[in-house]
């Protein structure tokens, strides 16, 4: 998990850290990357919406490496991490 001030780079290290997967052969189908400051990914508000959103992404028993940019604007996202956890091969 990061955490820090508004625009100190945290976005950064997690397409810094997408990169490194992919430079370690992590295929890039099993990186899931999300923001949830793009309005592209707004209507993912709840930990339902988000379980429902990554479970379709899921297709293979290989391990999904989940980067979550923005979290906090899911509501009981908590729930959907550790269902994540306990549901799939996940790193998160």
């Amino acid at each position: 998990m990061l955490t820090g001030i508004r625009r100190s780079g945290k976005s950064v290290l997690l397409m810094q850290l997408k990169n490194e997967l992919l430079h370690r052969d992590v295929k890039e189908e099993n990186i899931i990357y999300i923001n949830f400051e793009s309005f592209k990914f707004s209507d993912i508000d709840t930990a339902k919406l988000l379980y429902e959103f990554i479970e379709a992404k899921i297709t293979n028993k290989r391990k999904y490496y989940l980067l979550l940019d923005e979290i906090q604007e899911v509501k009981n996202w908590e729930k959907a991490i550790n269902s994540f956890q306990v549901d799939f091969n996940t790193d998160i």
